[in-house]
């Protein structure tokens, strides 16, 4: 007779606390919050979205390439068009725009309801954006085959990095 209210009460037991554990499971927060950053509505300190390159086209080619970076909330000062470009050892360059797309609207057709960054992938790129100063270049960065980072940065805000391979 022991052993059948010993079994009894082991059920009882055993049906309690999966019980409990259907409730805790089913009636409460996770315990695990995952919070996903949407890149294009991210904002800065000053409440201003941030750029976010979307793609970029072609993903690889050869020194000389030219390559559109297809850009989200580029704002740059007076419509400045540039990118920057880091090579495996974390040394970045200047990337000035090749071809003002917007100009003539060229870009609207190409690239419908986005911004582009025409760059070309010179040989040597200039490690400091003299655009303004007209200062000489002080250092510069030789392009060899590899992977580099490609990137905006308007006003200091600094966008996503996209992979762009030079083969050759």
């Amino acid at each position: 007779m022991f052993k059948k209210v010993f079994a009894i009460v082991i059920i009882v037991i055993a049906v309690i606390v999966l019980l409990a554990a259907a409730y805790l499971f089913f009636n409460q927060e996770p315990l695990v919050s995952v919070s996903i950053p949407v890149v294009a509505t991210s904002t800065d300190a000053n409440g201003n979205p941030l750029p976010h390159l979307d793609y970029l086209t072609p993903e690889q080619g050869v020194v000389g390439a030219t390559i559109d970076l297809v850009v989200e909330n580029l704002n740059g000062f007076e419509g400045d068009l540039n990118a920057w470009i880091v090579n495996s050892s974390g040394e970045t360059a200047f990337l000035p725009a090749a071809e003002n797309l917007y100009a003539n609207g060229t870009y609207k057709t190409l690239y419908p309801n986005h911004e582009v960054i025409r760059v070309k992938i010179s040989p040597t790129l200039c490690q400091s954006d003299n655009e303004y100063s007209g200062l000489p270049c002080a250092k510069s960065m030789i392009i060899t085959p590899g992977s580099y980072g490609i990137y905006t940065k308007p006003w200091g805000n600094k966008s996503n990095i996209l992979i762009f391979t030079v083969t050759k």
